[in-house]
């Protein structure tokens, strides 16, 4: 990816995340609140370039600390930045062509989410940032942050890769997968279309003779 374009998607989508979080309301259920889809534009991220995802990661903590003055959630913030080292290296080396190698990148980020969110909350609760008493801490800690976290991780993780992948249908962002690969995906594409066109015509071809032997079959009848 050139360097300029990577600057100006890297602009961006730190813009437009951290507009998202600071003006998107959220979810709050008590023991647990979350922001819908605000990790969308990190993995968007992560799938375009190392460099891209570490600007939307501190436009993601920028935002929160913003937002916020609640500290538990600014250490959740923080906390992401693990799972975003292990997508950007797992990218580099898989490129995400395959589904098994989509649904292990995000069963195994939604888990490194969880488990980093689950230990920054107990890093804030033995800081006396929140009341241990009001959260009932293995309760809140492992079923609500832990569990929430995936689900809410698995959503974003997808919706992402949905709207990446338009993005590189129209040509509009590049990703870790580079030039070298949309062309190698675009020549892909023009072989199957050709071999589906290829197999049409021959079963039209075998219709007509079949055809034209049931006429003649008739016709000597």
């Amino acid at each position: 990816m050139k360097k300029t374009l990577k600057i100006t998607i890297s602009a961006v989508l730190t813009a437009l995340t951290l507009v998202y979080i600071v003006f998107m309301p959220t979810i709050d259920l008590g023991v647990w609140s979350f922001t819908p889809f605000s990790h969308a534009f990190l993995f968007i991220a992560c799938f375009i370039s190392p460099y891209t995802a570490v600007m939307t990661y501190l436009s993601v903590l920028g935002g929160f600390i913003i937002k916020t003055g609640n500290y538990l959630i600014w250490l959740r913030a923080a906390s992401h930045l693990f799972f975003v080292v292990f997508l950007v290296i797992y990218i580099k080396f898989f490129k995400l062509k395959s589904k098994k190698h989509i649904i292990i990148a995000a069963a195994v980020t939604a888990a490194l989410h969880a488990v980093f969110e689950i230990l920054a909350v107990l890093f804030g609760l033995v800081l006396g940032f929140g009341d241990i008493k009001l959260y009932g801490t293995v309760y809140y800690i492992l079923l609500v942050v832990g569990l929430g976290t995936i689900g809410h991780s698995l959503l974003d993780y997808f919706a992402a890769f949905f709207l990446y992948k338009v993005c590189r249908i129209e040509r509009l962002i590049l990703g870790q997968a580079s030039q070298k690969d949309l062309q190698e995906e675009f020549e892909d594409n023009l072989l199957k279309d050709k071999m589906r066109l290829d197999a049409e015509t021959e079963k039209k071809k075998n219709l007509n003779i079949e055809n034209a032997i049931a006429e003649q079959d008739q016709k000597s009848k």
